[in-house]
């Protein structure tokens, strides 16, 4: 996969634009998933990026205005073990 132009992601947008299900901004999973985000080089983040919405590209205005399927919040974390 070849990211041409790709511009770095903004993971502060991306952590604050991302909704949380089963779990807590500050438990071990979700602290655990960031961390490992923010190890990614750029192109690592840019395939999570479109494993996780379909395109390698954030919108102009930022990841609030990425939209998922039948309006879903296509950055979502999901778990339903607990980690804490």
């Amino acid at each position: 996969m070849i990211i041409g132009g790709l511009g770095k992601i903004d993971l502060a947008d991306w952590k604050s634009n991302t909704r949380l299900k089963h779990c807590a901004v500050d438990s071990n999973v979700v602290c655990w998933f960031w961390e490992a985000v923010e190890s990614f080089t750029e192109e690592r983040r840019g395939r999570l990026l479109q494993f996780v919405t379909g395109s390698t590209r954030v919108p102009l205005q930022g990841f609030k205005a990425l939209q998922g399927g039948s309006h879903a919040h296509p950055t979502s974390l999901l778990t339903k073990n607990s980690y804490n």
